[in-house]
């Protein structure tokens, strides 16, 4: 905890805050919830990438920031990725390696294996924190004024926006597909992982192969740098007093609880998904304000909750990668359980989601440098 005091409290009270409800919208009875699941993803994804550009230091030199962030990214996904991939060939022995090995370097949700697709973020973030970079460095974002500043954010989110689905169905030319898929050859369909976003109906039909997305899902990278940048924004411009103001919180409380009552839209960026310019954008925009004026609040009150909030935030990266924990507990506790009652499995699914990874960080990354070169290498 010695690290964590280092840095000021709220913040990673704040992440820690972000983490449960990413550990929340991913639980499976949230998902039979659609209203409360288009609720906490209207803004626990774009909170992440407004925690990271809060947090980004462009002064650091190019070579350097490539590295710490490969090391902190790159690094923890192939390690993850690549264990899984391993674990469901050895024991599926279905599809072949080589389609875990493509979809591993392709690093696009929809194409990972099931239980690692939420790891789409890290190679993004990656691409993201590389972009803001560039943009501070080549395009002097930090020497214009703030009206500029913020007339760059909203070009970034609105050009984002409008081409967020212009490479979400790719068909890939027949002549290419025809190629695996001659003679009853289906090497093409086997290699699509099971994954809950698409069947393999959806991308296979009269030898026409349909790819859902970019590498890296490279091509919605400008509207999560949108809200990177934004969180960069605040702490550059001494914005943060605004998260003290209780009257901005009754405004944004206000304007998210009627804008989800009165529509029912929400942001999936692994998906592809955002469903309205303006008030998906204020929705997160709200859901942003609302956790930051909550962090805090908890932070000054320096409570056993506030320090428990606090190393979960620290370690929200770690609880990221591996909180689908959650949805293994909750199957196997409901498969004990008689029909109509899977509900008792929700929070035992949440704290296992939640802890599960704080365990294992004490059981093996605290005590061996394998697995701490991994996951937390500087």
């Amino acid at each position: 905890m010695s690290e964590i005091k280092q840095r000021e409290a709220w913040i990673d009270v704040l992440k820690g805050i972000a983490i449960i409800f990413v550990v929340l919208g991913h639980n499976p009875l949230i998902k039979a919830y659609p209203k409360v699941f288009n609720i906490i993803f209207s803004f626990h994804i774009p909170l992440f990438f407004f925690v990271s550009g809060y947090l980004f230091n462009p002064d650091t030199a190019g070579v350097y920031l490539f590295k710490k962030r490969f090391n902190s990214l790159i690094r923890p996904y192939i390690f993850t990725v690549g264990v899984l991939s391993l674990a469901y060939v050895l024991i599926k022995r279905n599809p072949s390696p080589l389609w875990y090995v493509f979809w591993m370097l392709y690093g696009n949700g929809p194409n990972l294996p099931k239980l690692v697709l939420h790891l789409w973020f890290l190679p993004n973030l990656f691409l993201v924190t590389l972009l803001s970079w560039f943009l501070f460095r080549y395009f002097r974002f930090l020497k214009i004024s703030m009206v500029f500043q913020l007339l760059i954010i909203i070009v970034l989110l609105v050009i984002g926006f409008l081409g967020i689905h212009i490479f979400w169905n790719i068909k890939i030319p027949s002549y290419i597909t025809s190629f695996f898929m001659v003679d009853g050859n289906q090497f093409l369909v086997n290699g699509m992982l099971n994954n809950p976003a698409y069947y393999q109906e959806q991308l296979i039909g009269e030898k026409q192969f349909i790819l859902k997305g970019l590498p890296w899902s490279f091509d919605v990278i400008l509207v999560a740098a949108a809200f990177f940048v934004s969180g960069y924004f605040i702490r550059k411009n001494n914005l943060e007093l605004i998260f003290h103001k209780h009257g901005i919180a009754l405004l944004m409380v206000t304007l998210f609880a009627l804008l989800h009552f009165f529509y029912n839209y929400t942001i999936d960026l692994n998906l592809r998904r955002y469903d309205n310019i303006t008030i998906s954008t204020i929705l997160s925009c709200a859901g942003i304000y609302l956790c930051t004026y909550a962090a805090k609040i908890i932070a000054a009150n320096k409570s056993k909750f506030a320090s428990a909030m606090q190393y979960i935030g620290f370690y929200s990266m770690f609880i990221f990668i591996l909180h689908p924990i959650q949805s293994k507990t909750f199957y196997t506790i409901t498969a004990l359980l008689p029909n109509g009652t899977t509900a008792i499995a929700f929070l035992p699914a949440l704290v296992a989601g939640i802890c599960g990874p704080l365990l294992l960080n004490w059981l093996f990354l605290e005590r061996f440098k394998f697995f701490r070169y991994w996951y937390y290498a500087k």
